[in-house]
């Protein structure tokens, strides 16, 4: 019983300094990221329940010098659409619609001419062709727009593609998901949102925003011009694709509810997978989600907020990250947090790799993708990427793996069986955009 007992003892401490280590290793990136790239925000790490680890940075609101805590309000962006695309699963799980119901039988404004064969299937996989109406002309992001006049906007677009052709990410899409959802279940998505999610999760400290509505322990949002911090505009998502606000700790009570979910329903766990396009390739985007090899993640940026939401599907980690000033630097954040999570010790040191002039001039060249072309040149030490009269400096990250401090994502070397590089990707809009290696 004694031995049993010390046995007992052991692992706790080991535990303990495991847990320990975890908190000193995630606060070297996290207060570097909050000292070189003015990260304020929450961040908040666990494994299944159990956080491990939690911190607020910097400023909620600096007017009055109010720092963020770890259960400060964050507006969520495009992390919202996750919250919709499992709205809507569920609706079809309780056979109020189906997946390949084409959106016509909802919105009869979708039942003619290039718009009558798109899906529900196709809204979720952003895979449907309708234009994103945040870049109609002289569409007005402080307007709140009645819903029937942003239906009839949307109608009345061109289709950029016949849907299933290809992916192209439409915050569109998942505006008219929120309706179609509200004519089915004939009450207001706010309603929808409480019944199906917030209220069976428990997360008492998340919503649909309201400009007018005052709410507590909100961050007000930031953006950045030059070196300097100002404020960032308030764009109006009533009741639509980026509206909701939440915490991080309302967010792990998320991460856990969508997994048991999926995990007692066969119907919610063959709904969301990837979607085969016409031409027979893969599309990695569903309902909310990108889909990625042992995860599923998400970021939402909006007037100033930048966040980030990835749950390991295997080893259960959930890693949330919420920032209230346009944070950067996100992609490399939740990448060197992951790596630190499956014990890579190098991870940290990321951020001050070097790497030699001849080890860069492996990746000059010219990129060709399309009618669009990169050039890659190596100009004091550092590779930069010349397109369309931009220049972005990288900087290493892993082999063959570099990130910018003024793009949000990393870019990705691809090399042969001889070794010898062939081309470049980058991550972009949850999709694989290729760039193949031409000079």
């Amino acid at each position: 019983m004694k031995r049993a007992f010390l046995f007992f003892l052991m692992i706790c401490f080991r535990q303990l300094l495991l847990g320990q280590s975890l908190t000193l290793k995630l606060d070297s990136v996290l207060h570097r990221m909050h000292n070189q790239y003015s990260f304020d925000g929450v961040v908040l790490v666990a494994h299944n329940s159990l956080p491990l680890y939690k911190k607020a940075f910097g400023w909620a609101n600096r007017d009055w010098n109010v720092a963020n805590t770890i259960d400060t309000k964050f507006r969520l962006g495009s992390v919202s659409k996750q919250f919709i695309g499992f709205i809507i699963l569920k609706l079809a799980e309780a056979g109020k619609l189906k997946l390949d119901d084409n959106v016509g039988k909802y919105l009869p404004e979708f039942n003619s001419g290039d718009k009558k064969n798109i899906t529900i299937q196709n809204l979720l996989t952003h895979t449907s062709g309708i234009f994103d109406y945040t870049d109609i002309p002289g569409f007005n992001s402080m307007v709140l727009y009645p819903k029937d006049s942003l239906v009839k906007m949307m109608a009345s677009q061109k289709s950029t593609f016949q849907p299933s052709i290809k992916y192209g990410y439409s915050n569109s899409n998942f505006y008219l998901l929120v309706i179609i959802a509200e004519k089915i279940s004939g009450e207001k998505f706010e309603d929808i949102l409480k019944k199906i999610i917030l209220t069976p999760a428990r997360m008492k400290n998340s919503g649909l925003e309201h400009k007018k509505n005052i709410l507590p322990k909100r961050a007000s949002p930031y953006t950045h011009d030059k070196s300097e911090v100002i404020n960032g505009e308030y764009i109006e998502m009533d009741n639509v694709a980026g509206g909701i606000y939440s915490t991080a700790e309302d967010l792990l009570l998320w991460s856990l509810f969508v997994q048991q979910q999926f995990a007692k329903s066969q119907f919610l766990k063959s709904a969301i997978k990837p979607f085969q396009l016409a031409d027979g390739t893969i599309s990695i985007y569903s309902c909310g989600w990108c889909l990625l090899p042992e995860k599923i993640m998400h970021q939402g940026h909006i007037n100033g907020f930048a966040n980030h939401i990835s749950i390991d599907t295997v080893n259960h980690y959930t890693v949330i990250i919420l920032s209230n000033n346009d944070f950067k630097e996100l992609y490399v954040t939740g990448e060197i947090i992951t790596s630190i999570l499956h014990g890579n010790t190098d991870a940290i040191n990321s951020l001050t790799q070097k790497m030699s002039q001849r080890q860069l001039k492996d990746y000059e060249g010219e990129y060709v993708k399309g009618k669009d072309t990169v050039f890659n040149k190596i100009e004091n030490g550092e590779l930069i990427s010349y397109y369309n009269n931009q220049s972005l400096r990288w900087k290493p990250f892993a082999k063959d793996e570099f990130f910018c401090e003024a793009f949000e994502g990393n870019i990705f070397f691809q090399r042969d069986h001889k070794n010898e590089i062939i081309s470049v990707r980058n991550f972009e809009d949850y999709n694989w955009v290729e760039y193949k290696k031409v000079k």
